[in-house]
């Protein structure tokens, strides 16, 4: 349990267009992992994308299960622009001194115009970062 990574994306779909079980359940290998460390205890997230009906409860209590002993930092969706998809994040640890989702998403749209002035982005990075910010 180092936590030697700073983010797991999951971006994966079966047939019927769900995300597998095995990449978000309380049982799954990925909550196995997690629950071992394999996030960085302050500041690491796990972060999926899934379509826009899913119900995000269920995702969001198994990876705070898993990330317990570690320290659970906020749990949140973000809405994808286009397909209305649901990004669903949960920090481990969290950052420094963010306890709402109102402070998340600002902070989460000033790091998006850095990133979006450092590489010349033709992204609207600042409008995506937070876009309809809800608990998970």
């Amino acid at each position: 349990g180092n936590g030697v990574y700073d983010a797991v994306l999951v971006d994966a779909y079966d047939a019927a267009g769900d995300v597998p079980a095995a990449l978000w359940s309380d049982d799954s290998l990925l909550a196995q992992a997690l629950s071992k460390g394999l996030l960085r205890r302050r500041g690491g997230l796990v972060a999926t994308n899934f379509l826009p009906h899913v119900d995000l409860e269920p995702k969001l209590k198994a990876y705070e299960a898993a990330l317990s002993e570690w320290g659970v930092g906020l749990g949140f969706s973000v809405q994808a622009e286009g397909t209305g998809n649901r990004i669903l994040v949960q920090t481990c640890g969290g950052p420094s001194g963010i306890t709402t989702l109102q402070e998340m998403g600002d902070r989460m749209t000033r790091a998006a115009l850095q990133v979006k002035k450092a590489t010349r982005c033709p992204f609207y990075m600042t409008r995506l970062a937070a876009r309809n910010i809800q608990p998970g």
